[in-house]
């Protein structure tokens, strides 16, 4: 039998960049709308009066994106082992996207907050559903060593969707709804032409290794590297999104405005977000994912603790401002390292729905920690909400250093006989 993880055709000498391209630009046409419901919707919803039990339930309108495991086998099957049908279904994602984003128009966040959460939730099927067909596309194309990039450029178009939305939100300030959601129409609609450059490839250059193919959803879903990196995301993920899920309304509660929370916020996070991603790219490459999930869990603790030491004797808009850039570094940091190591263990013709699977889990501690925020605070403080995060990631970066010597590329049957 082959032992090979894979055999690969050497992409054409313009493929890299037209990948990277494509890459980037689907991420910042999917982060436009995500961005402006994470940063700057709740704290508009905050200034308007609404209690913060209810503005930190938005993150449950992430939760189709984040199920996006229950279908995920369904474009599996569409995409079947061929690139191109994966490229066009991520395109037709971006163009059904567009025209949710005009379903925005007539409601009003501050009167009307079911109508926003309904074109929310579906925006968020649809970047679910064509976040899976481009994973597919990845998997079918590029080997070991793309699949460490791709996480990299996937982070960073995400991280300059946030800016351009956060630059926008400081523009328009105060122009009213339509102007806003104007603006994210437009900037979505110029992400998806640049979407275009992904090179349309029909057919699938990795040969995978017939062992890692047997692995069906349900066998992978029990295989060490999967409930390893389950472990990961319950523990650092966790963690993060347990501050995720506050910081809106820590933002408005130390004294910014709605525009302040969208420059500093959309702004300045997801532009440290976009440093931090450049360099976690290059090190996720260079080091692989459990040495980056290592450092991030133990830097994170460490962060979390002194906010936990700190607040409330330091306090105020600067303070929130420094959390949610560390924060958000942090967050895209362990992004990249988790994908890495998701796509790295997927294979076969379900490599997508494998994969969709350890982001679903991932994404969903997010939505279920972020969504509990608002009551711990109010149970245990902000002081112990922070500790409690720390605590958390301080342990999922011990457990990924234990982990890290074990090879998780490794044939899935082979690990479960172990």
């Amino acid at each position: 039998m082959n032992t090979s993880s894979s055999s690969v055709v050497a992409p054409k000498p313009h493929e890299p960049r037209r990948f990277a391209v494509g890459l980037i630009t689907f991420s910042a046409a999917i982060s436009v709308p995500m961005t402006y419901c994470y940063f700057v919707l709740p704290a508009v919803l905050r200034e308007t009066g609404h209690p913060a039990e209810i503005v930190a339930t938005i993150a449950l309108v992430y939760l189709p994106y984040a199920l996006r495991v229950l279908w995920a086998p369904l474009v599996d099957r569409f995409g079947a082992e061929s690139p191109l049908r994966f490229r066009r279904l991520a395109l037709m994602c971006l163009v059904a996207n567009v025209l949710a984003l005009m379903a925005f128009m007539p409601f009003d966040p501050a009167r009307n907050i079911t109508g926003v959460f309904a074109v929310a939730t579906t925006m968020s099927f649809l970047s679910g559903t064509g976040q899976t067909a481009l994973d597919g596309y990845v998997l079918r194309v590029w080997g070991e060593e793309g699949r460490r990039r791709a996480p990299g450029q996937q982070a960073t178009g995400f991280a300059a969707g946030g800016v351009i939305v956060g630059v926008g939100v400081l523009i328009i300030d105060g122009q009213g709804w339509t102007a806003m959601v104007t603006l994210l129409i437009v900037v979505s609609v110029a992400c998806m032409l640049l979407f275009l450059f992904l090179p349309r490839i029909p057919e699938a250059r990795v040969t995978i290794n017939a062992a890692r193919v047997s692995a069906g959803l349900g066998r992978f879903m029990r295989s060490r590297p999967a409930l390893q990196l389950m472990a990961m995301s319950l523990m650092i993920n966790g963690g993060m999104g347990l501050i995720g899920g506050y910081m809106p309304i820590f933002q408005v509660d130390s004294g910014l405005t709605s525009g302040q929370a969208g420059i500093f916020g959309a702004v300045g996070s997801n532009l440290c977000g976009l440093i931090a991603a450049m360099i976690a790219g290059v090190l996720v490459v260079r080091f692989g994912g459990w040495i980056l999930l290592t450092g991030v869990g133990v830097v994170t603790a460490l962060v979390f603790a002194g906010i936990s030491l700190s607040h409330p004797a330091v306090s105020g808009p600067v303070f929130a401002v420094l959390i949610t850039f560390a924060a958000m570094s942090l967050g895209f940091i362990y992004l990249i390292g988790h994908r890495a190591l998701s796509l790295s263990v997927s294979g076969g013709p379900r490599a997508a729905s494998q994969t969709a699977f350890l982001s679903s889990f991932d994404f969903s501690v997010v939505i279920i920690f972020g969504s509990m925020s608002g009551l711990i605070a109010a149970t245990i403080g902000v002081s112990g909400l922070f500790a409690l995060a720390s605590g958390t990631t301080l342990i999922g970066g011990l457990a990924a250093f234990a982990i890290g010597g074990r090879r998780l590329s490794e044939p899935v049957s082979k690990i479960q006989q172990t």
